[in-house]
């Protein structure tokens, strides 16, 4: 979905200022407390720069999400992200959920593993944002909800967080696996052929976008043209095939530039682009700020760390 320049993107930071009192000190990732009553001072719709895990315990709760209103009320449980447009409609008094929130960058943050966070992202957009847990399947989450409880903490160490992003992972697995299973999408109807090419191709870009940008290349490992490799894309995914491409190079791009200790010439020279110049210019237009300030960036909150 091509984000509305009317309606802001709000980071991940901005919306647990707006719900949660507690001084929360990560920008990447949130888990909410275990008594948490949800109180936003921000009606507004908004596009978030993170993913939400919400399991409704008590009372209930009205999101607005792209134009369907859902109720989140005992037992259901719901999952958006960027690509989504929210709004909070309306709240009981009672209302208590379990919330988690993270960004992509958090969860690949050690890792290129791009296509992992690609087929979660999948799972969250085309397919319906909630549904109503079995009992069984509340207490398989909530499991894990408390083992993420126990790392509310503002310690602020790496080692705590790579723990937080292991957790974090893991009920992102297992919230997948039961939205599956309780939407009754099998294998066959969630791979069907052009869902089947689709993830082909991502796990193509994943593995090849270090020194392929070239449509014309991808087009022909699928056998396909240029023309239908688009056609296809489109069709399932909203988004040009250039999308996926650009993207998973920036998501590699950062990591690099994070935990790399070559030189930003070096590193640009591990990526398809003609020089240092032209690497920094497309990473600035996907990222916001230059090669340069975003290792700064790191670095400084690594020390801070």
């Amino acid at each position: 979905m091509e984000k509305n320049k009317q309606i802001p993107i709000v980071k991940l930071s901005q919306i647990v200022k707006d719900i949660d009192d507690y001084n929360w000190g990560f920008e990447d990732y949130y888990i909410s407390s275990d008594n948490i009553i949800y109180k936003p001072k921000n009606k507004k719709p908004f596009q978030p720069n993170f993913y939400a895990l919400i399991l409704g315990i008590e009372g209930w709760i009205d999101i607005k999400v792209n134009n369907e209103v859902i109720r989140i009320d005992k037992n259901i449980f719901f999952a958006a992200g960027p690509n989504h447009t929210v709004q909070i409609i309306a709240k009981s008094e009672d209302c208590k959920i379990r919330t988690v929130l993270f960004t992509k960058d958090f969860l690949v943050n050690n890792s290129n593993n791009y296509f992992f966070l690609e087929s979660f992202n999948h799972f969250s957009v085309h397919f319906q944002n909630y549904i109503r847990l079995k009992d069984e399947d509340v207490g398989k989450i909530l499991t894990l909800y408390d083992t993420l409880l126990t790392r509310r903490d503002k310690i602020n160490s790496n080692l705590h967080i790579e723990v937080v992003r292991s957790l974090i992972i893991s009920y992102v697995f297992e919230s997948a696996i039961i939205f599956y299973k309780e939407l009754k999408i099998d294998a066959l109807q969630v791979h069907n052929r052009n869902t089947a090419f689709t993830e082909n191709f991502k796990k193509m870009v994943f593995e090849n976008c270090l020194k392929e940008r070239n449509l014309q290349f991808y087009a022909d490992a699928l056998f396909v043209s240029p023309k239908h490799l688009i056609k296809i894309i489109k069709t399932t995914t909203g988004k040009a095939p250039g999308y996926f491409i650009n993207d998973a190079i920036a998501a590699i791009a950062k990591v690099q530039l994070k935990k790399n200790k070559l030189s930003i010439s070096e590193i640009a020279n591990s990526f398809p682009f003609a020089d240092l110049q032209s690497f920094s210019k497309f990473f600035k237009r996907q990222v916001g700020i230059s090669p340069m300030q975003y290792r700064y960036q790191s670095g400084l909150k690594n020390i801070l760390d």
